[in-house]
């Protein structure tokens, strides 16, 4: 009997699946899990994180074996040292039964065989990626949300917002546009203090991408 444990950890959610061979014994979701621990406020929060997520998992089981992809995280960083080590330690694992990796090797095994395919992805962040059989990377963007990631859900959010505030700013009160009305809707206000709130009361980066459904909803009513 081999029970895994598969993880998913992107910029705005962590999703994770564990499979008694083929099947699915248990499933949960909860906040963003990324390799960013560049500052220790990061590292705590992402710990934590990973942390919460074991918990939840052995709940159900524990597995014999941890396969995750997680965006901002690469092999032999510490980021990997210190998420193999927590997922070591809570399932009572050998380090060579857990194999993690950025969230875009994962994407590109799942979609292609080596060497076969160009995976152009826009989530939270954005990046073309390409493996070659050897496993060699080239890769465009996935700078981060701070240097680019047009395209992605951080960017069509932080672009929506920016529209709105900057309306605010000329006429001196919330605008009624259909984008400003969608994007209040997300935010539960157009007041400007507690959209202050709501922007920066934790990571901007999930936050703002939060906002990107709403930008899509105002087009698809053709507010220019």
């Amino acid at each position: 009997m081999a029970i895994s444990l598969g993880i998913d950890a992107g910029g705005t959610a962590t999703r994770w699946l564990l499979l008694e061979d083929d099947k699915e014994l248990a499933r949960g979701e909860l906040e963003s899990i990324t390799g960013h621990i560049f500052t220790p406020e990061d590292k705590k929060r992402n710990v934590s994180r990973l942390e919460q997520l074991c918990k939840d998992v052995l709940q159900v089981s524990v597995p014999n074996a941890v396969v995750g992809g997680f965006t901002g995280l690469h092999i032999n960083t510490e980021g990997s040292r210190v998420f193999s080590e927590i997922l070591a330690e809570h399932f009572k694992l050998p380090l060579q039964k857990i194999h993690i990796d950025n969230d875009m090797h994962i994407a590109y095994a799942c979609a292609f065989e080596p060497a076969r395919g160009v995976l152009i992805y826009a989530g939270t962040g954005s990046v073309g990626y390409f493996e070659d059989a050897d496993g060699n990377i080239i890769r465009s963007g996935g700078s981060g949300y701070l240097l680019d990631d047009a395209g992605a859900a951080f960017w069509i959010g932080q672009q929506g917002i920016q529209h709105v505030m900057r309306s605010l700013d000329e006429t001196g009160k919330p605008s009624e546009s259909i984008l400003a009305k969608e994007i209040y809707f997300v935010v539960g206000s157009n007041d400007w203090d507690n959209i202050m709130k709501f922007i920066y009361s934790g990571d901007p980066r999930g936050i703002l991408a939060k906002l990107s459904p709403a930008v899509t909803r105002a087009a698809a009513q053709h507010d220019p």
